[in-house]
């Protein structure tokens, strides 16, 4: 496999931002993260929002 930058997008505001460093599928799968494999995408939610839904009392 090849290492290439992602694109890291929070489901819930929807920004996006690409990733400084270079990773393959499988080192982001062995970290746990959710892959949108046909476009190169990491899906995962930024600090705002997880703050944020930590003050309103969801898990």
């Amino acid at each position: 496999m090849e290492k290439t930058k992602w694109i890291v997008i929070c489901p819930n505001c929807e920004s996006e931002e690409v990733t400084e460093d270079e990773y393959t599928e499988d080192e982001l799968y062995k970290k746990g993260f959710l892959l949108d494999t046909q476009r190169k995408r990491v899906i995962k939610h930024c600090l705002p929002c997880l703050t944020n839904v930590n003050r309103r009392g969801y898990p």
